[in-house]
């Protein structure tokens, strides 16, 4: 609308991007500070707060403390959401989200494998909703976590070594019947940790 700016004008969040800019058919860009002169047709673009590699998620550069993992993505050429054919995420890399101030992560089901240090030095983590579908907790995962005290271990097979390392303030744990293995120094350090709950099935601790 004429005689107005661009940061009155209403956008729409999308989960998991932040606001890029405003452009026009012709790919003229505005930025929010900009006057609108004229009666014209714009669209907002947003760019992804995760980075992909195929079905691969590794990296979050946002700045919100609360986030859930995308369940799919589509992207153009500047790293900016589109709708079109999307793509699955079904991983996520190493040390993806490693030193980042998130406090809370919802991670879907569609997930399948979690890399080794992929939340390492999280200090702010407090709260952890895990895929059931993951087959290990790996090595390294949650180390130094210290704030980390609610997560629920789905029906892994094997939790790494040091996975939970330094996460000083889980208080109780409960290892599932579907666990073979818990690796060298799982808990170390996890010095609240009073209630760990053995399900029949762990055949070794080292």
């Amino acid at each position: 609308k004429k005689d107005t700016f661009f940061n009155e004008l209403e956008m729409d969040k999308n989960d998991g991007t932040s606001f890029s800019g405003w452009f026009t058919e012709d790919n003229v860009s505005f930025t929010q500070s900009d006057k609108i002169t004229k009666d014209l047709n714009v669209y907002g673009y947003y760019k992804y707060d995760f980075t992909f590699d195929d079905e691969k998620l590794t990296g979050y550069t946002g700045n919100d403390s609360i986030i859930t993992v995308p369940i799919s993505y589509s992207i153009n050429n500047k790293g900016e959401y589109i709708k079109g054919e999307d793509i699955n995420v079904t991983s996520i890399k190493s040390s993806a989200f490693s030193g980042t101030d998130i406090e809370e992560i919802t991670i879907h089901n569609m997930i399948k494998s979690i890399g080794s240090y992929a939340f390492e030095n999280c200090s702010e983590l407090v709260t952890v909703k895990l895929s059931s579908n993951i087959q290990e907790i790996a090595s390294h995962l949650f180390s130094n976590c210290r704030n980390l005290k609610n997560i629920t271990i789905p029906m892994v097979t094997q939790i790494g070594t040091s996975a939970f390392s330094n996460c000083s303030s889980i208080e109780a744990i409960t290892i599932p019947s579907t666990c073979l293995e818990v690796g060298f120094g799982a808990f170390s350090g996890c010095t609240s940790l009073t209630n760990v709950t053995f399900k029949l099935g762990v055949q070794k601790i080292s």
